[in-house]
């Protein structure tokens, strides 16, 4: 899938024709796959100041997804978890 084709059910991107903003009382939904490759599609969502945004997020696989939401700006990925040792497991 490419940029933004999960998204194809959402509603139309900010600045496109027809896009709504979501608000508190009818937030718009923007809807997430992950899959087991630990990959999120879409990998951008672009919202407007101000806006209220529900994220429904479907896991397509077995594997489990952390899922956080900020400005690209201000990520730092996450550290990879130590090796467990034999003794720990």
């Amino acid at each position: 899938m490419g940029r933004g084709a999960a998204n194809a059910g959402s509603g139309p991107d900010p600045g496109s024709p027809g896009f709504v903003g979501g608000t508190t009382s009818a937030p718009r939904v923007v809807r997430i796959v992950a899959s087991d490759a630990l990959r999120f599609f879409p990998d951008v969502v672009t919202v407007e100041q101000g806006e209220t945004i529900a994220f429904e997020v479907t896991s397509m696989g077995m594997s489990s997804h952390e899922f956080m939401v900020g400005q690209l700006s201000t990520w730092q990925p996450t550290p990879p978890a130590p090796p467990r040792s034999p003794r720990s497991r």
